[in-house]
């Protein structure tokens, strides 16, 4: 049997190195974890601020690169406005967007690029401006938060977020997202890379069908019950927008906040 040449087998072994290469990217996975946290006076401020400069930033782009647009037929894209938002800090009017960690400013210039990518492809509608009511958020990627012991540390503040851990994850957070809803209560999504669970390949079809009582009916005579939880919650929120002696909007965003919140599964 004749034997291969040298550069026969360097290319037979980088073909094997990507094939397991290739066979490690295919069978990880990302998920996120969400859990509620409890910040204490000093981190509520911290992200008061945060919410409210992300904000700004995004909103003041998004009139920069609509006006670029119809003013000048300019399409203003992402790099562009990173430099942008560096001057933008230098001014003394706006000097204070420099007290809140810039991954998170950096953050929000990508989430508007994404949305005017989705809009020019079709998948969206022109993006429209960010208001205070409502949910916040905040984005940070690996140099905007510590993970350490288990803790998550999060940039401009010295002690770990009090975090209500519900279940446990492996592998380490590459990012992670804050939110606060209506309600005022604290959020956060740990986005972790984990490897995927390969299951066994079984030859075996099921048929599945659809009835009024039961949602669905599977060959194997599974019966799915209909989802009652979601139409009691759909219910519970139409009860929640239109509570007599709600004339605050404040008061009716957060309480219709506490029931979108709550899990119908």
């Amino acid at each position: 049997m004749p034997t291969k040449g040298p550069e026969e087998t360097t290319k037979f072994l980088k073909l094997e190195f990507l094939k397991c290469e290739n066979w490690h990217i295919m069978n990880t996975v990302q998920r996120a974890y969400r859990y509620r946290f409890y910040p204490t006076a000093k981190q509520d401020t911290i992200l008061s601020e945060t919410f409210g400069c992300a904000r700004f930033v995004y909103n003041h782009f998004l009139r920069v690169r609509t006006d670029g647009f119809y003013q000048n037929g300019k399409r203003i894209g992402y790099n562009e406005t990173a430099k942008l938002l560096t001057d933008l800090k230098q001014q003394s009017e706006t000097n204070w967007l420099q007290d809140v960690s810039n991954v998170v400013l950096q953050q929000s210039l990508r989430n508007l690029d994404t949305a005017f990518k989705n809009f020019f492809q079709g998948r969206a509608k022109y993006p429209s401006f960010k208001t205070k009511h409502g949910q916040q958020s905040a984005r940070y990627t690996t140099s905007g938060f510590r993970w350490k012991d288990g803790k998550v540390y999060l940039a401009k503040m010295d002690a770990p977020l009090n975090i209500r851990w519900s279940r446990e994850f492996s592998g380490r957070p590459s990012s992670v997202t804050v939110r606060k809803d209506a309600a005022g209560r604290y959020f956060i999504s740990i986005l972790v890379e984990e490897e995927a669970k390969v299951l066994p390949v079984i030859n075996k079809m099921v048929g599945v069908d659809f009835g009024l009582k039961d949602a669905t009916i599977l060959s194997n005579g599974e019966k799915i019950p209909n989802p009652t939880q979601l139409r009691k919650a759909e219910r519970k929120l139409a009860r929640a927008q239109k509570w007599p002696g709600f004339t605050s909007r404040s008061r009716t965003v957060a309480r219709t906040g506490r029931t979108n919140s709550h899990p119908v599964w």
